[in-house]
This record gives structure tokens, C-alpha cells and sequence, in this order.
């Protein structure tokens, strides 16, 4: 077996590549958007202790 045979998966090879880069788009979506949301929490919680330390 080639390398060009392994790559060409016979006919679904297109199908098959297709749903790895999927699935790799998605994982690198997941970790974009959960370290996002991380940020945004860290900086939500960075505001609420600002104004607890200017509180009453």
C-alpha cells in the first residue's frame, strides 16, 4: 500500500478526510471558545472584586 492509496481511502476518501477536518475544526473551536469564556469570567470576576473593595 502507497501513501497515495492510504490518502485516496479508495472512494471515501473524501468522506473521510472530510470528517477529520471537521472534527479538528470543532476541537480548535471548543478550546478557542472555552478559553474566550475563561477570560471573560476572570474579567467579570475581577470587576465584582474592584467594586467590592470601593464598596461601603
Amino acid at each position: 500500500m502507497s501513501l497515495r492509496e492510504f490518502i485516496a481511502m479508495g472512494p471515501y476518501g473524501g468522506y473521510i478526510w472530510g470528517c477529520y477536518g471537521v472534527t479538528v475544526a470543532m476541537l480548535i473551536f471548543s478550546a478557542w471558545s472555552a478559553r474566550r469564556s475563561l477570560r471573560e469570567q476572570i474579567g467579570a470576576a475581577r470587576r465584582r472584586l474592584e467594586m467590592q473593595k470601593e464598596g461601603p
